[in-house]
């Protein structure tokens, strides 16, 4: 886990938090939008930290700057307003930056739509309240995974105002271990992501003893925003 001492602090990331105080004291229910805002060429630096887990009991680590510029937007077959989102990665202390790809974000009926690779996702849905859940798959065909709002209000590392969406909490600790959730912050966006799926032994002679077969852990954390 990265020490809170890494992270970066913006100056008009203060300034918004003191001037909005008292909105900040209630979350708002019905606008996802406050929680991802969207707007042309902003950009969003996180750092990420990936554990890999190998089947000959090896471990690789890897740290990686992630970028992320929202685009020019356009209407949609259905005349929603449509902004994409352009990935690039590189390694650390590395100047090249690598396309990964695009994706396309929109706000609908009270509802964030990511469409990531022809299939659409639900990433944010109203009411804005904790314990909502709703089908992060309702506009695709796989079958129905459930995603939660949590600590909503709730202050998260040197951010305020935050929500949690619990993607995934499979604390199975026999087979596999299956964690997923994302944070997001009023008027940022993401600011942390953090993955784990890890399979472990089942074995005769390992069952049970939390022996990691493979697997990886994965954390992302937003150290900068602001304009290309």
């Amino acid at each position: 886990m990265p020490r809170s001492g890494k992270y970066i602090i913006f100056f008009t990331m203060l300034l918004v938090n003191t001037f909005c105080t008292n909105r900040l004291e209630k979350p708002c229910c019905d606008d996802v939008s406050l929680y991802f805002p969207i707007s042309t060429n902003d950009f969003f630096l996180y750092e990420k930290y990936h554990k890999q887990y190998n089947t000959d009991g090896s471990i690789i680590y890897d740290t990686t700057d992630l970028k992320v510029i929202t685009g020019i937007p356009y209407s949609d077959n259905v005349g929603e307003t449509v902004f994409p989102l352009y990935y690039y990665s590189k390694p650390k202390n590395s100047v090249e930056w690598i396309e990964l790809k695009t994706i396309a974000v929109k706000v609908q009926n009270g509802v964030l739509i990511i469409n990531d690779n022809a299939k659409q996702l639900v990433k944010l849905s109203v009411p804005i309240v904790n314990n909502h859940t709703w089908d992060v798959n309702v506009f695709n065909t796989d079958e129905a995974d459930e995603f939660k709002i949590i600590n909503l209000g709730d202050s998260f590392q040197s951010f305020t105002g935050t929500l949690t969406v619990l993607q995934e909490d499979n604390q199975d600790y026999f087979l596999q271990l299956d964690q997923r959730k994302e944070v997001f912050a009023q008027y940022i966006g993401m600011v942390y992501s953090e993955k784990k799926l890890i399979n472990y032994c089942t074995e005769n002679n390992c069952f049970g003893q939390q022996v990691i077969d493979s697997g990886y852990e994965e954390i992302m954390v937003l150290i900068e925003k602001g304009k290309e």
